[in-house]
């Protein structure tokens, strides 16, 4: 054991004759090496310094009676004896048919060993990875000239796109509902770019060229 160590010991005594129904039990330290105390619920008490049965004890069914107890190590070392006696009893309130014995322990107490402190080493926290991953940009379909609010980009503007346009102007709808009613790119769609999507639904996304009349008459 180590200097000041406190460690839970059993004494047993056992009863030779079926006939010694109990037992009762005495433990004392060397020069009052060391300290002993009671373990609760074990019927033992102490007594200047040592340790008894507050009454004799019944024996098992293997004829044994036992009693735990706690003794602390001096803080010196060095090797402590503990003394020990037991007796067997009949309960017949006298001492014939009982039977007694005595033994002893050596128990070697070293020094106390130290304990390191251990002082637990701080750790970073590494930051969270960093994508190096390049965003594929996107390419989008190039927006005829004249073409406001062709939702679908099929260059030509239908009555639905047109009405999507107008929910996007009144906040109804997200503005990505339809992209190219927004032709200016600010989130928004403005009085000016519902009209030039109802130009591009009455003249179509590509306007065509007037033809000129080469026919002479004299």
């Amino acid at each position: 054991m180590q200097a000041g160590e406190t460690v839970t010991l059993t004494f047993a005594v056992h009863a030779p004759n079926p006939a010694q129904r109990a037992a009762g039990f005495n433990v004392a330290a060397q020069n009052g090496g060391g300290t002993l105390a009671v373990v609760a619920g074990q019927g033992a008490r102490l007594a200047r310094g040592e340790l008894t049965h507050s009454e004799p004890k019944n024996t098992d069914g293997n004829r044994n009676a036992s009693w735990q107890f706690r003794w602390t190590a001096p803080p010196a070392p060095g090797t402590y004896r503990l003394f020990g006696a037991g007796n067997s009893v009949n309960k017949n309130g006298n001492s014939s048919g009982d039977r007694s014995r005595a033994t002893t322990v050596d128990i070697e107490v070293v020094a106390a060993l130290d304990t390191p402190t251990v002082t637990p080493t701080p750790t970073a926290t590494p930051p969270p990875p960093t994508s190096t991953d390049t965003p594929s940009p996107t390419t989008t379909k190039p927006l005829p000239a004249g073409c406001a609010g062709d939702c679908d980009r099929d260059r030509q503007v239908a009555i639905n796109e047109l009405v999507i346009a107008v929910s996007i102007a009144l906040g109804v709808q997200a503005p990505d509902g339809c992209l190219a009613a927004d032709v200016d790119g600010d989130g928004a769609v403005s009085i000016a770019e519902l009209i030039a999507a109802v130009n591009a639904l009455l003249d179509g996304c590509e306007k065509k060229e007037p033809q000129m009349n080469t026919d002479k008459h004299g």
